[in-house]
């Protein structure tokens, strides 16, 4: 029986175990064992939250291996058939439905593809906690030498999911601390977008050494239409790649781009019709170069990490004024009421003060 892929899983979304008997949760030495430790600290973590399950397949079928604590054994649990097979590019690989952040390994290449299709890859807070203990994992491992972000579906990702989001003081939300990492990442970075990139969703682009995007990607910074302010260090960083006029011009007016303009702008590296398969290619032939040398390149390339950090506090103080303001919730009610929002001098809601 050899593994077919490896697999993260957010909490909330653990696959189903029928006729599941553990009581202790999974000890993570025997899945380091067989799978290596690239997700090593994240599965201690969350050793106490719920049974990790090991997929495996073996004559066209999912088996669902399940580990004891107390017995230190893999047990087959319960079967079913591969789920029908995903195209991604022109790789083709099966998809879970419960995981909402998917890990493939490819030599020395590790491609992370954000998983919730139905929700344009929105990002939770248990899904950027998965995606900062990936990176972090990733980074310390040696035999990892390039990391290839993705999404699946129509989408890279349409940003922060505002139903679960949260900043805080000490900038240890899931969000700051992804953010912070990605920022300090000594591994190469490679993005591949598949689809609309909206607010972190094309923010965190800014933090990836190369962006690869299909010609119908579009880029979108929309922070001040939502009442917000932008985040990832985008104030300080996005004039890196478009220049000072054309980056107040995106994030004032909250201007879209194709990929096109993207890439004519310096936003992105190229366009491909086939934007994972290229990054990957790109993602080989880093891991073929001597790895110290490229990561020690790369440091280089990011000396100003202090500043950057900085500004992401920075602007986190104001975003957190700006979820709580009368602007913000002036803009979610003029969505439910399908208008546009009306602010007065001070910013206040003009609306609800005229009622």
């Amino acid at each position: 029986m050899t593994p077919r892929r490896r697999e993260f899983h957010s909490r909330e979304h653990a696959l189903p175990r029928p006729g599941q008997t553990m009581k202790s949760p999974f000890h993570g030495s025997l899945r380091r064992q067989r799978f290596g430790a690239l997700f090593s600290g994240a599965e201690q973590r969350r050793r106490n939250a719920h049974t990790h399950l090991v997929e495996l397949v073996r004559d066209g079928e999912r088996i669902t291996a399940m580990h004891s604590y107390d017995s230190p054994r893999l047990i087959e649990g319960h079967t079913r058939p591969l789920q029908p097979p995903h195209m991604i590019g022109n790789r083709m690989i099966t998809k879970p439905n419960s995981a909402l952040i998917v890990v493939d390994k490819v030599d020395h290449v590790a491609i992370v593809s954000m998983n919730r299709p139905a929700k344009y890859n929105a990002l939770t807070q248990a899904m950027y906690s998965d995606l900062n203990d990936i990176l972090q994992s990733a980074d310390r491992d040696p035999n990892i030498r390039a990391v290839v972000i993705t999404g699946v579906g129509t989408a890279f990702s349409a940003g922060n999911d505002l139903n679960d989001f949260s900043v805080r003081d000490d900038c240890q939300a899931p969000v700051q601390r992804f953010l912070r990492t990605i920022a300090g990442i000594k591994v190469p970075v490679i993005a591949a977008v598949n689809g609309l990139a909206v607010g972190v969703g094309a923010t965190l682009l800014l933090h990836c050494d190369l962006v690869y995007a299909d010609p119908a990607a579009t880029f979108h910074f929309p922070f001040v239409d939502l009442g917000l302010v932008p985040e990832a260090a985008s104030t300080l960083l996005l004039a890196d790649f478009v220049g000072a006029r054309r980056s107040s011009e995106i994030l004032l007016t909250g201007q879209k781009l194709t990929s096109e303009e993207a890439a004519s702008w310096g936003l992105i590296n190229e366009v491909s019709t086939e934007p994972l398969d290229r990054a990957i290619a790109i993602g080989h032939t880093i891991a073929a170069k001597a790895p110290q040398a490229v990561r020690r390149t790369k440091s280089l390339t990011r000396s100003r990490l202090h500043e950057v950090t900085t500004r992401m506090t920075e602007e986190e103080t104001f975003l957190a004024l700006q979820l709580n303001s009368s602007e913000f919730a002036e803009v979610l009610t003029a969505r439910r009421e399908k208008r546009q929002p009306v602010f007065d001098a001070r910013g206040a809601n003009a609306t609800a003060e005229a009622n």
